[in-house]
């Protein structure tokens, strides 16, 4: 009996060491200047798409998406061209999530919208692409973000069960799919999306409150695969949900081969107040968090530099982001 008794606390011993979750790292590291000439009052998106990164200046008075070679830092081009005519954008805004190498765009002041292609900027020819009457169609019916050639997501406003509206046009399927921030409230809040198309991943990380979640693509459905929610102080007014300001969630998110990566502040060493910083660059958060696909966290990795937008190569485990020195400047992280 006595031998059985220690058989049986070495077991329980052993098991709940393996249970116990390791501490997160918080590393300081350095990163590699790509290019130290990104002029702008702040930068509006960040992309890498097939070897080449594209930065957006939303205060451009010429063209606003600026495409470099990843490698080099070299400009290559610019599109997006500022303007009222045909093809032209008052005050554009982009989607973050970027299709066979395209950027789509709204005028937000105006009427157009399209498709800015890398690939053809690069080939010499009109980089403008206009939306077929299909896909201007379904983006009019709120299907605003293109993940691959016949399926668009889009965001519930309505307070309805799910929050994520979905249609795969030539399936046929249409449907919805995800949980809110809040646990029980059917109240959307900001969020950043990005879409693994390899694994058929899509990850949300919300903006104003620490919540991320993640789901896999399979068979025309999205399925859940994890979500990590913190509590947040918030009230409620006139049927708005008011948050406390205070803290935030990620303020960017992008993907890597192994990593899902998010701007977020540590506030275990910053306690910064979120509602101080509106875009003073100095007090954004100088922290990248490090989470794997299962959605564990594995470490934070300190710049030392505040992070104004970030992207991921999808391929590799690099990391792209515009940092200000003073002013802003392109680098690269390798996680």
């Amino acid at each position: 009996m006595k031998k059985i008794l220690q058989i049986i606390f070495v077991i329980t011993f052993a098991t709940s060491c393996a249970n116990k979750s390791k501490p997160v790292e918080t590393l300081n590291i350095e990163f590699e200047i790509i290019n130290n000439d990104i002029f702008t009052h702040f930068p509006g998106g960040l992309y890498f798409i097939d070897k080449h990164i594209a930065w957006i200046d939303p205060f451009s008075n010429d063209y606003f998406i600026h495409v470099l070679d990843a490698k080099s830092g070299i400009e290559l081009g610019v599109m997006g061209k500022q303007g009222q005519g045909p093809k032209e954008f008052v005050a554009p805004m982009t989607n973050n999530i970027t299709f066979n190498n395209q950027i789509y765009a709204i005028d937000v002041n105006g009427k157009n919208s399209g498709y800015l292609s890398i690939d053809s900027l690069l080939a010499g020819n009109e980089p403008f692409i206009s939306p077929s009457g299909e896909d201007f169609s379904l983006r009019d019916a709120g299907y605003h973000t293109r993940l691959e050639r016949d399926l668009y997501i889009g965001v519930n406003e309505d307070k309805t069960d799910k929050t994520y509206p979905y249609i795969s046009y030539s399936s046929g399927v249409k449907s919805s799919f995800g949980n809110y921030p809040i646990n029980g409230k059917e109240y959307q809040l900001h969020s950043n999306y990005a879409y693994n198309p390899e694994s058929k991943t899509l990850v949300i990380a919300c903006t104003d409150m620490k919540y991320m979640s993640a789901y896999k693509l399979e068979d025309n459905n999205f399925e859940l695969l994890w979500e990590k929610r913190t509590d947040h102080d918030y009230y409620e007014r006139d049927g708005e949900i008011v948050l406390d300001q205070k803290r935030m969630g990620a303020r960017g998110l992008c993907l890597t081969k192994d990593y899902i990566v998010t701007m977020e502040r540590d506030y275990e060493t910053d306690d910064t107040d979120e509602s101080t910083v509106g875009r003073d660059v100095d007090k954004l958060a100088k922290t990248l968090f490090v989470y794997d696909y299962k959605g564990n966290l594995l470490k934070i990795l300190n710049c030392k530099v505040s992070f104004a937008r970030i992207a991921g190569n999808i391929n590799t485990n690099d990391v792209y982001a515009i940092v200000p020195n003073p002013d802003f400047m392109l680098v690269k992280i390798s996680i």
